[in-house]
C-alpha cells in the first residue's frame, strides 16, 4: 500500500470521525449557551439532553443528541474561542504570505502590515478631537451658543446674571 493511499483511508477517517454541525445546529447550540448564561437554574455541570430540551427551543435536539459526536460538541461551551482561535491563526498565516510575498500587490502588503501592527498594539492610537480643538474651529456665532448652552458647566457656581454679563464680554471683543 502506498502512502498516497494510506493518507486517503486517513482523510476518510478523519472525516468519519469528526463531528460536522449544520447551520441549524449551531443555532440551536447558540440559542442554549445565550439562555443559559441568563438562568440561574443552571448549575454549570454537564449538559444533559434534558438539559438542553429545558433551555433549548429546538424540537429536533433529542433526535440529534443520539448522533456521534453531537453530544460532545453541543457541551463545548468554548468551541467558539477555540475556533476563534484556529481562525485568527490562519488569518496571520495569510498575512505572513502576503508580506513575505515579492509579487504581493503593494496595496495589499500595506493592508496587511496596518491589521498587523494593529495587533500587535504596534500602530499609534488615533487622538479623539480635544475640545480645544473643537473650539477653535467655531464660527464666533457658534462659539457664543457654545458657551450659553455650557455656562453652568463653565463657572464653579451658576450665579444669576452671569449669561448676561458673559454676552456683554463677548459682545465688547
Amino acid at each position: 500500500m502506498s502512502l498516497k493511499d494510506i493518507n486517503k483511508i486517513l482523510a476518510a477517517a478523519s472525516t468519519d470521525l469528526t463531528f460536522a454541525p449544520t447551520p441549524d445546529m449551531r443555532r440551536a447550540k447558540a440559542a442554549f449557551w445565550h439562555r443559559v448564561a441568563d438562568a440561574p437554574l443552571f448549575d454549570g455541570g454537564p449538559v444533559t439532553l434534558a438539559a438542553a430540551q429545558q433551555f433549548g427551543t429546538d424540537k429536533r435536539l433529542s433526535k440529534w443528541w443520539t448522533l456521534p459526536g453531537f453530544a460532545e460538541w453541543f457541551q463545548n461551551k468554548e468551541e467558539f474561542r477555540e475556533r476563534l482561535e484556529y481562525l485568527a491563526d490562519i488569518a496571520l498565516d495569510s498575512l505572513e504570505q502576503v508580506l513575505t510575498d515579492p509579487d504581493s500587490n503593494p496595496s495589499a502588503k500595506v493592508a496587511s502590515a496596518k491589521l498587523v501592527l494593529e495587533a500587535a498594539s504596534k500602530m499609534p492610537k488615533k487622538d479623539p478631537e480635544t475640545p480645544a480643538t473643537k473650539l477653535e474651529s467655531m464660527s464666533r456665532a457658534e462659539l457664543e451658543d457654545y458657551v450659553r448652552k455650557n455656562l453652568k458647566f463653565l463657572t464653579a457656581e451658576s450665579v444669576p446674571g452671569t449669561l448676561d454679563q458673559t454676552k456683554d464680554a463677548v459682545d465688547k471683543e
